[in-house]
Order: structure tokens, then sequence, then C-alpha cells
């Protein structure tokens, strides 16, 4: 029993100074405080800076540490990038993109690691991509801006160790493309030089080529004209009179290589007198606008005749016109020598003197003319009406119909002087309006001054029978009869007439018989007869 007691007793001094309690009056120790987990540093995987070419990916991984060194796991981290257009980030997997340097950081809470520079490097060639694009296109003249390609990753850098060899071609447009067609790159950049087109001016592109890459093709630009080449007489000149502006003035147009008018031309084009004793007078010398040079005030000195005038310009062989007439004055060109005119119509023929003319109509009554040469016709009838200056006089033959839209009978002379060998003339009705189903007339050829020479003939006609009877005495009587009704200008006869001697005049008459409508209806008070002055030079 007393062995219980003492063992009990001891237990319970154990206990008591276990507590911190004792005979001697002691405290009890608190237990220790819990561990701080709180981040307190974020260390990369990687620490030296990171190269990687375009398009390829790299993995780094984020350590969060506490302030007393101990590593926790299972934090969220936040990825960052500096740019996100060099490299991006997602998981800790970097994906290189466009050149340059970026910053890779990661973050838990407001603990942010120290970055990881990474720099993205030019990745393989894949795509052609014109740099500079192709300007300044003039036929057979060097582009003034000359294409420049890139060579380029998948991204879009330019790949500056690449020396691909760069091909261009014409896509587009037609032509011929001429220069250095393949250029070696440096520096990733194929440049062209001496790059040139010939062909139609108008839009065109370029396609360039390289071994294994993604072809490319310029913007579309414009081909221009080239300088001149060659020249061409478009307006051939009409000879007037002596110290006066042609009738109708040249007109020369210049073209480059490929046949396209040289609009850029600036150069003058100058006028000679090929041959002959006529000078040039005034108008010479025109600067071409829009690659044509018209001679509005071309004027020659000398005397009366057939000259040739040539041009040319600086670079370009010259150009001979077709030969021209110069006389002393001109009262209307070769198509105005005859003319029509309705009573009460008007018309003024082209004049062209030195001097201003005095105009005058041997029968007024008939056709008037003003002091600008403009006639009006007054009644049935023919006149001439001239134009006189002190060197010299040129005429018109007006024909004034008996009604405004009645048929005339006629001859198809373009004046009235003939020259050289034989002429033939032919006989013409000209409806004017009215539709002709038959008619009859008498053609004469007579002179005072010597016996004239001349041969009728027919003309054949589909739907028109014509028959010819030379009457004693020479005249010759032409009937027509039509089985559908005439309402176009017919050829029903042909004069040919042999030349006489040199001032020598003739008459050639038309002189209507008969004519009826194609329902057989009188219409011969509607048909004008007419006749004609023919001198010989």
């Amino acid at each position: 029993m007393v062995k219980v007691v003492r063992t009990t007793l001891m237990a319970l001094s154990v206990l008591l100074m276990a507590c911190g309690g004792g005979g001697d009056g002691g405290s009890v120790t608190p237990p220790p405080p819990p561990p701080d987990n709180t981040p307190a540093r974020v260390t990369l995987s990687l620490t030296s800076p990171l190269s990687l070419a375009s398009g390829a990916t790299s993995t780094v991984t984020a350590s969060v540490f506490t302030s007393d060194g101990r590593q926790l796991s299972g934090q969220s981290i936040t990825w960052a990038t500096s740019d996100q257009a060099i490299a991006r980030v997602s998981d800790g997997t970097i994906t290189a993109a466009l050149v340059g340097t970026a910053n890779i950081t990661a973050a838990v809470g407001s603990v942010v690691s120290s970055p990881l520079a990474v720099t993205v490097t030019p990745g393989t060639p894949t795509q052609l991509v014109v740099r500079t694009q192709p300007a300044g296109a003039r036929v057979a003249v060097p582009f003034t801006t000359q294409p420049v390609v890139d060579i380029r990753d998948a991204a879009g850098n330019v790949v500056t160790s690449s020396t691909l060899a760069v091909s261009v071609a014409l896509a587009s447009g037609g032509g011929t493309l001429s220069g250095t067609s393949t250029v070696t790159a440096a520096s990733g950049n194929a440049t062209f030089a001496g790059l040139s087109l010939s062909g139609t001016i108008g839009a065109r592109t370029l396609t360039f080529t390289a071994p294994g890459v993604t072809a490319a093709t310029s913007a579309s630009f414009t081909l221009a004209a080239g300088d001149p080449s060659s020249a061409a007489i478009v307006q051939q000149p009409i000879g007037g009179a002596i110290g006066a502006p042609m009738v109708v003035p040249p007109v020369i147009e210049l073209r480059d290589v490929a046949g396209n008018v040289a609009t850029g031309a600036t150069a003058p084009v100058v006028a000679s007198v090929v041959g002959g004793t006529a000078t040039i007078a005034a108008g010479g010398s025109v600067a071409p606008v829009n690659g044509r040079a018209t001679f509005t005030a071309l004027s020659l000195t000398g005397g009366i005749g057939n000259y040739t005038l040539s041009f040319v310009t600086t670079g370009v062989a010259a150009v001979a016109a077709q030969p021209i007439f110069l006389s002393t004055i001109v009262y209307g060109t070769t198509a105005q020598k005859i003319v029509i005119l309705n009573s009460g119509g008007a018309f003024t023929p082209v004049v062209s003197a030195a001097l201003p003319p005095q105009f005058r109509s041997s029968a007024p009554s008939r056709v008037s003319v003003d002091a600008q040469g403009r006639m009006q016709g007054m009644a049935e009838g023919q006149s001439w009406v001239s134009a006189a200056i002190p060197a010299g006089s040129d005429s018109v033959l007006v024909i004034v119909p008996r009604t405004a839209d009645g048929p005339i009978v006629g001859a198809s002379l373009p004046g009235f002087t003939l020259r050289g060998g034989s002429t033939d003339i032919d006989l013409v009705l000209l409806p004017r309006g009215t539709a002709v189903g038959s008619f009859s007339v008498f053609v004469t050829v007579n002179s005072q001054d010597f016996t004239p020479q001349f041969n009728p003939f027919t003309v054949t006609n589909p739907g028109v029978q014509v028959t010819a009877v030379q009457m004693e005495g020479g005249p010759m009587r032409f009937s027509v009869v039509a089985t559908t009704p005439i309402t176009q200008p017919l050829s029903f006869g042909r004069v040919t007439l042999l030349n006489g001697p040199a001032g020598a005049q003739l008459m050639l008459r038309v002189t209507a018989l008969d004519a009826s409508a194609p329902d057989g209806t009188d219409i011969f008070p509607l048909l004008t007869s007419t006749y004609f002055p023919v001198i010989f030079r």
C-alpha cells in the first residue's frame, strides 16, 4: 500500500512540473506559431537571354518561393510579354514571331519574376513581297522607280541571310520586258535595275518568282508612250495661195518604237521645202501638243507650181508630204469648185490669199456674194462667183436648182480645169429626195477653140437599163429606165474626153429631155439641167 501511494505521488510531481507548476511556482512554455506561406519571390528556369528563329518555340518554367526560401507548389502563375508582336507566351511556352526583342515575365499576384530577354531572328524563307513597286514606265525607257523584292519568312520578316535568285516576268498587259530579269538577293532584298517595257500603252503588272517560295505580283502600273522614234503625216497638206496659210494644214504625228503616239514629245517639228524655188515664209516650226504638230500658220513664198514639204524633229527621220500646188489665190477647194446651192441657201467656200480678195458674181440675180466670199442662192440658174487680187483670181461655179428637192442631171467633174491625158467624166443623176423612174438627156461637148474628141459609154447598174445613141453632129442621147425607184445618186453614162490644147476651153452640157416618177407621173418640171465649162492647162 505504501508503495502504491509513493508511486502516485511521484507521478503527480512530474505532471505538475510539466505544467509549469511546482513547488517553486515556475511558468509553462507556449507552442511555436504556424509557418508563413506567402509568395515572396518568383524565378524562371531560364535566366540567360534566349534567341529564337521566327516560328520556333521554347518552354520556360516558373518557381515560387517564400521569404524563408521554401518553394511553394500549386501557385497560379500569370505569364506576360512586353511585345506580343515579337514573342507570345502561354503557360510558359514562348512562340517567336517578328524580329526584335521582348521580355517574358511570370507573376504570382504582385510578385513578378526578373524578365527573360527573348531575341527573335528571321525564320526560313517562305514568300516574296514587293517592297518597292515599279513606276514611271515609258516605252523602251527604264522605269524611273525600279522594283525591289523582299525574301520573307512566314511571319513577314526579311530573311537577311537569304541569297535566293529572284526572277521577274510580265504578268499582264502584253508587250516585251527588257533588262536583267534575274537578280541574286543581298541582305534579303532583290533590287532590280534597268527594267523597261515595250508595247501598247496601258496597265501592266509584273510577277516575281524564286525557288521554294511563294511568288509575288506587283501593283498595277501604267506604261506610257516613249520617246519619238518616227513621224507620220496624219493630215496631208492642201496647198493654198502663195504667202497665205495652207487650205488644209499638215498635221504631223510623232510615234515611239511601239507605234504609240509620243504624247510627251517636246522638241519642235520643222518644215522645209524639198527642191523647187519656194521657201517657208511663216509657221515652219511647231511644238507638238500631245504628240501632234499642226502647222496652222504654215505659208510659202515663191512661184506658182507644185512643191513637196518635208518635216523633221530631233532624233526622228524626216518624212515627206504629198506634193501641193501653190497659186496666186484659191477660192474653193477641189471639191468646192462646182457648188449646188438651193434658192435661199448659203455657202462660204475656202478662201486662201495673201491679200483680202474682191468677190463678184457673174449673175447676182441668181447667186449673190458678200465681202467675205459667202454666197447665197437667189433664183434658178448658174453663176460664176470669183475672188480676185492684183496677182490673179479664182472662181466657183454655182448651180441653183429649180426646186429645193428636185432631181439634177449633171457630171462628176470635181473642177473645171483638166490637164494631162484623157479624162473620164461620169454623167450622174442626183434624185435629191424625189424618186425617179425614167429620164433622158442630151449630152453635148463643144468648143470654139478646137474640135473636141470624146467617146460615150453606158454604165451598168442593177435594175437600171441605159441606152446611148450618138446623134448626127455629135450630141449624145442617154435614156434611162429603172425597174425599181431611183432614190440614190446614179452614174448612168461616161464620156471619155481627150486632152485639148493648153488654154483651150470647152462646154459640157447635160440637158434634160424628159423625166417621170416610178408611177409615170411627169416630174420634168422639177428636173434641173446643168452645164460645165472646162479649161485645159
